[in-house]
């Protein structure tokens, strides 16, 4: 895969003509036996991700239906004075609220979707920069990951930003190897619907904006200016589409509500940001490394290096992804929450998956002359999906969440015990969108209830 010739219609003829031909290559290039073990990866990662949309809802879940979703679609496009409206997210929840009705399932479909389609999304790129041998490896880390799994059963629209992210690395693979404007504009297109679904994902975009001309500058020489010429196309389409989506906020609440969601009493400075920006690192560690158990993410991270040694390729993707992650922290001058970070879990897989790769090769050399390439990538992939979806089952993502499932309980109590049209106002402030989820369930206006402080009327 990606060794053809640069020949042939550019365009959209020409990305047709790739697409096709990547298919047909990999049906071509792949045995049955690693086919069907690639699919059993994928059907394992989506029964995890479908067993997770039972557990009880998350108060940004419901925040996001109470506030948005259930609104009409001017506020869904313009609405960003609270926290909790990613537009993309908040419209697909809509539409699938419409669809499907309100159950809890219908309001997390979107992100559920992504996050499967993310799996074959991460194997296909994986496969054509390295081999389908660390691919197989990876899609099985990605497929029973904790946190991957989590945030594919969460409606916040973290999953959607993956799908888009993977999108655009495919595409941006595309673009370093066939030089074709479409695609570019194509991924710019991508990078501005990863914004406009969440601008605390600026960082993702930045390391794919990052990444293309660092793996432009190793691959080429003598035809590199006319590359970055074309790569010029894809900055500039994600800034004017990406104005164009956020219009409606900007033409409704100015430029400061596309970044900076809520009532603008937190003040954003130097000074601000260094008094508080080692707890959100310190956060964010502990995002990532809640599921495993701090003495397993050590030995994890030291395995990063290792991989980052042994891999020029995934080197230039690590720097990206560093540099665009410090970039995105500075230009806004706060650390984005930890649930934003979570496409490096992706990032940090495909290196596990080359250490792994390494690592089998090296029991074959000196220790089992017999542990033949095919068998010990398919025992090694076997083994983590195994070893993955026991500690997700094994409640690994208990840490990662709060939930609300006594909210459904209250909601069925007050039921019965108020009248028609009276109001309550509710004391607690992290429950008043879960009962209010739970009243929406039930045919009943959730501004009957109110925060303390603020009745009704």
């Amino acid at each position: 895969m990606g060794r053809r010739r640069d020949q042939g219609p550019g365009g959209l003829a020409g990305l047709r003509r790739d697409l096709r031909s990547t298919l047909q290559e990999l049906g071509k290039r792949t045995s049955a036996a690693h086919k069907r073990m690639v699919l059993l990866v994928i059907l394992v990662g989506a029964a995890l991700r479908i067993w997770m949309l039972l557990a009880p809802v998350t108060n940004a879940e419901a925040f996001t239906v109470v506030h948005f979703a259930t609104g009409d679609w001017a506020g869904v496009f313009s609405d960003r004075t609270l926290p909790g409206n990613h537009i993309l997210h908040t419209a697909l929840v809509k539409c699938c609220l419409g669809l499907f009705g309100p159950a809890l399932w219908s309001v997390r479909a979107p992100d559920l979707v992504a996050g499967i389609l993310c799996l074959p999304l991460l194997y296909v790129f994986v496969r054509a920069m390295f081999n389908r041998y660390v691919a197989l490896l990876a899609l099985a880390l990605a497929a029973a990951a904790p946190q991957l799994v989590l945030f594919s059963a969460l409606s916040e629209g973290v999953s959607i930003g993956w799908f888009l992210f993977l999108l655009a690395l495919n595409g941006s693979r595309h673009l370093v190897k066939r030089n074709n404007p479409i695609t570019a504009l194509l991924v710019g297109l991508l990078l501005a619907l990863l914004i406009w679904n969440d601008p605390g994902q600026l960082q993702v975009a930045l390391m794919v904006l990052l990444w293309i001309p660092a793996y432009l500058m190793s691959s080429y020489e003598t035809s590199l200016a006319q590359r970055m010429g074309r790569y010029a196309i894809v900055p500039l389409t994600a800034l004017v589409a990406g104005i164009v989506l956020f219009l409606p906020v900007i033409i409704a609440h100015g430029v400061g509500q596309v970044f900076d969601p809520g009532l603008g009493t937190e003040p954003v400075d130097w000074a601000s940001f260094s008094a508080g920006h080692q707890e959100a690192v310190l956060a964010l560690w502990e995002h990532l490394s809640a599921p495993y158990g701090m003495t397993f993410s050590l030995l994890a991270l030291g395995g990063q290096f290792v991989a980052v040694y042994l891999s020029g390729k995934y080197r230039l993707l690590v720097a990206a992804m560093a540099i665009g992650g410090l970039a995105a922290v500075f230009l806004r001058l706060m650390v984005p929450a930890p649930e934003d970070w979570t496409y490096m879990v992706l990032v940090f897989h495909l290196g596990t998956a080359l250490l792994l790769f390494y690592l089998l090769k090296l029991v074959q050399d000196h220790l089992w002359a017999g542990f033949a390439k095919r068998m010990r990538t398919m025992a090694g992939a076997l083994l983590m999906l195994v070893l993955g979806t026991a500690l997700t089952l094994g409640r690994g993502t208990e840490q990662l969440v709060v939930r609300y499932a006594e909210a459904d309980v209250v909601v069925r109590q007050l039921r019965s015990r108020i009248a028609d049209g009276s109001g309550v106002v509710l004391a607690q402030p992290p429950w008043h969108a879960p009962v209010g989820y739970y009243l929406y369930t039930r045919d009943m206006d959730p501004r009957r209830f109110a925060p303390a402080g603020r009745p009704k009327g």
